[in-house]
């Protein structure tokens, strides 16, 4: 994912086999590169990687989700985060967690940085990674959040379609709609109002998340794959 450092390109990549690198913007050229080797673990990154600022000191900071695998299959997959310093590559501190994460983590602009894990644990790090709070939700988190236009961060909760809302400041997550069997979302505008745009299987929603309202359904002709686009567009 991409930030900003001193008006340069800082883009962070990571990958299923445990490598996470920082390559320069405009040559591709490799500036440090990340492999943790957890003890008795297999390291694996599948959540996209995040960009922030998330400790105000001025330097950004490159965040990873981890999925770990036992090599024996002994024990069940776990999960770590990890806080580098985006520029060196050097690590500030590694939390380690109880599941495994498919989502990449979102950053509240307040210090606070919330992972949703693929057991429904959505839990809130401080800056130095110390856990502030958790909430245990009715189904796992396996798509990545989106930002919403007025600064939410939406997650979609896969077994029971349910689109929930974490805010700066706000303890906790709030549910704002929902849809059966959703598995990926959007967001989108309608008339100056913001809408989620849910797919589920062959289908497709749009609903009110002020009033947690259906607004309308499409059949998609096959199965949705992925979340679509949304844009806040002049039609003339």
């Amino acid at each position: 994912l991409v930030g900003g450092e001193r008006d340069r390109l800082v883009l962070v990549l990571a990958a299923w086999g445990g490598r996470a690198q920082r390559v320069e913007g405009r040559t591709g050229r490799e500036v440090w590169s990340y492999a943790p080797r957890g003890e008795d673990w297999m390291v694996n990154f599948h959540a996209s990687p995040i960009v922030a600022d998330l400790d105000g000191d001025g330097r950004p900071e490159a965040i990873l989700a981890d999925w770990r695998t036992d090599p024996r299959a002994e024990k069940d997959p776990s999960g770590a985060v990890h806080c580098l310093d985006a520029s060196t590559g050097s690590v500030k501190w590694v939390r380690e967690l109880s599941a495994p994460f498919a989502s990449a983590p979102v950053f509240l602009g307040t210090g606070e940085l919330v992972v949703g894990d693929t057991e429904g644990n959505l839990i809130c790090l401080g800056a130095d990674g110390a856990e502030k709070w958790r909430e245990a939700l009715r189904g796992s988190l396996r798509a990545d959040p989106r930002l919403t236009p007025d600064g939410a961060s939406a997650w979609v909760v896969v077994e029971t379609g349910e689109v929930i809302e974490t805010r700066a400041g706000q303890r906790g997550a709030k549910p704002c709609a929902g849809f059966p069997r959703a598995q990926h979302m959007e967001w989108g505008s309608s008339g100056g109002k913001p809408i989620h745009v849910v797919a589920a299987r062959k289908e497709v929603a749009a609903i009110d998340p002020s009033a947690g309202k259906e607004l309308w359904r499409h059949e998609a002709g096959g199965v949705v794959t992925g979340p679509g686009c949304g844009a806040c567009v002049g039609v003339h």
